[in-house]
């Protein structure tokens, strides 16, 4: 859901959990934007990034670091903290995609045979 950015508030407004709008102050949009001009280049380069993936069989098993450490070298934003925080930043795209392709595939909790 937070990964469709501003659209997030759409799930705010549907639940009636927070008030919508940029104004939420439970806004994950907003709590947990960049503070920092580091935080702001780590930000753009992940979200230029996401989808840059190792990918198997199975799926995505995670973040192709090369792809982003030469994305963000090319734009002058390869820092210590960009470096430090892409095993972080990995696990948690790959959940969140592992998570969105189980409500996928069972979106009423049943499995493939159709037996919840």
């Amino acid at each position: 859901m937070f990964r469709d950015g501003e659209s997030y508030c759409r799930g705010c407004r549907d639940t009636g959990e927070a008030r919508p709008g940029p104004s939420c102050p439970a806004c994950p949009l907003i709590v947990n934007r960049p503070a920092t001009d580091d935080g702001v280049m780590a930000w753009h380069v992940i979200d230029s990034c996401r989808w840059q993936l190792r990918s198997g069989m199975a799926g995505a098993y995670g973040l192709d670091f090369g792809a982003v450490a030469g994305f963000a070298t090319s734009i002058g934003a390869m820092t210590p903290l960009l470096a430090g925080l892409l095993p972080d930043i990995e696990r948690t795209l790959i959940t969140a995609i592992r998570s969105d392709v189980d409500d996928l595939e069972s979106p009423d909790g049943a499995d493939a045979e159709g037996e919840a």
